[in-house]
Parts: structure tokens; sequence; C-alpha cells
């Protein structure tokens, strides 16, 4: 019941963060991979490319993790509740 009563109050409230930060890295990547390959000789174009590409899975899996292991922690109990039923 606390475990439902949680997800009630904040799930909203994550969603919306979430969200947020999903949108503002998807547009950020766009223009990072224009930069990346912006002020490199035609030469080093692919190494250019191969390391934006890199990092940004890299970057992605890191993130996914940290999600998982937050969306996987149990709540907190608010201070001062008891246990007992």
């Amino acid at each position: 019941m606390a475990r439902c009563q949680w997800v009630d109050k904040c799930g909203m409230r994550l969603t919306v963060v979430f969200g947020a930060i999903t949108a503002t890295v998807g547009m950020a990547l766009i223009f990072l991979s224009l930069a990346a390959g912006t002020g490199v000789p035609a030469d080093r174009q692919g190494i250019a490319s191969g390391s934006i590409n890199v990092s940004r899975v890299t970057g992605g899996a890191l993130g996914l993790s940290v999600i998982a292991v937050i969306a996987a922690s149990p709540p907190r109990r608010p201070t001062g509740t008891s246990t007992q039923a």
C-alpha cells in the first residue's frame, strides 16, 4: 500500500523530468554530431563520426544503467513513520 501511494505521489513528477531530459538530450545530439564534423578535414571525417558515435552509445548505456538503479531502488519511508501494523 505504501509503495502505491509513493508511485502516485512521485510518478508524475518523474515522468515529466525524464521526458524533459530525453527531449533535451535528443535535440542536443543533432547539434553535437554537426559540430563534430564541421572543423575536421575531409580525410578524418570517419574518425570524427566514429568517435562521436562511440561516446553517444557509451553515454546512453551509462545513463540507462543509472536510471535502472534508481528505478529498482525501494522508496524511502518518510521520517517518523513506523513499519508496524
